[in-house]
């Protein structure tokens, strides 16, 4: 192999992910017995047989009380101090009410689950993006006026007592 061919290989973007089916372990398993009795040792068979004895991935979410009131976290730890902060949140605003916000397994598919957690940081990001440029604004303001302020002090006459 020449070291163009090498350093070709090494720069060459990946290939496009396969095109992935979500199948839920119970449809697996239902099926597996009808495959399992054509073909004991099928690589279909095989592979199902691997699928299922990989570990249960668990995935928590922060659910506060209303429709539509789920929010997807990294693990359960997330999701608990999540709920928490939730809580201190709302309990700070002294609304009148003790709030209902539970830890719960994720409602989602586990693709579902990072899309919707993707989707929820891009806009935090994009609001913290506003709020962040509005403050920056704020602050030069605030200078050009300090500039302003200092520079008519120093444009009027020093007067010292007798």
């Amino acid at each position: 192999m020449s070291i163009e061919q090498i350093l070709e290989a090494m720069t060459a973007a990946p290939d496009a992910a396969p095109e992935m089916v979500e199948v839920d372990r119970a449809t697996i398993a239902a099926v597996l017995p009808g495959l399992e009795e054509r073909e004991p040792q099928g690589a279909d068979v095989l592979y199902l047989r691997r699928v299922l004895a990989e570990p249960k991935i668990e995935l928590w979410a922060v659910h506060s009380v209303g429709p539509g009131e789920w929010y997807p976290c990294l693990d359960k730890e997330d999701a608990e101090r999540s709920a928490q902060e939730l809580r201190d949140l709302l309990k700070g605003m002294a609304t009148g009410f003790e709030p209902i916000i539970n830890v719960i397994p994720s409602p989602w598919t586990p693709a579902e689950h990072f899309e919707v957690m993707a989707r929820e940081w891009k806009d935090n990001y994009t609001e913290q993006e506003k709020t962040t440029n509005a403050l920056r604004k704020e602050r030069d303001e605030l200078r050009a006026e300090l500039d302003q302020i200092q520079f008519q002090q120093l444009r009027k006459p020093l007067i010292l007592p007798r």
